[in-house]
């Protein structure tokens, strides 16, 4: 949990000084930083008890997240918002293009 909040304050700093992050930026980022820091070992609890199912799309829902706000405290909320959607997009579209895939390859296969 220490290199947590560690690792979040040299974010914030590091992003501070070279000028990609402002003041307010970097002040949420170590508030987030804190607060998922206090809140983790309550987490930890639930989580171990969840079903794997569960668990598996709650970390896929929190990769979203965090992938959203770094692109927002880096690009904007716009460039955020567009790049989250099509990721969700493809990730929703992806078995459809795996099946297609498929289906070629098993009716167009070259005959020897």
């Amino acid at each position: 949990m220490e290199t947590l909040i560690l690792l979040g304050i040299l974010i914030a700093g590091l992003g501070l000084m070279i000028g990609v992050l402002s003041p307010k930026r970097a002040l949420i980022l170590l508030m987030l930083t804190i607060i998922s820091a206090v809140l983790l070992p309550f987490i930890n609890l639930y989580i171990k008890n969840a079903p794997t199912w569960l668990v598996l799309i709650i970390i896929v829902v929190l990769i979203l997240l965090l992938f959203q706000l770094i692109v927002c405290l880096i690009f904007g909320k716009q460039t955020a918002a567009s790049a989250t959607g099509n990721i969700i997009a493809n990730l929703v579209l992806l078995p459809f293009k795996l099946l297609i895939e498929l289906l070629k390859a098993l009716l167009f296969r070259k005959k020897i």
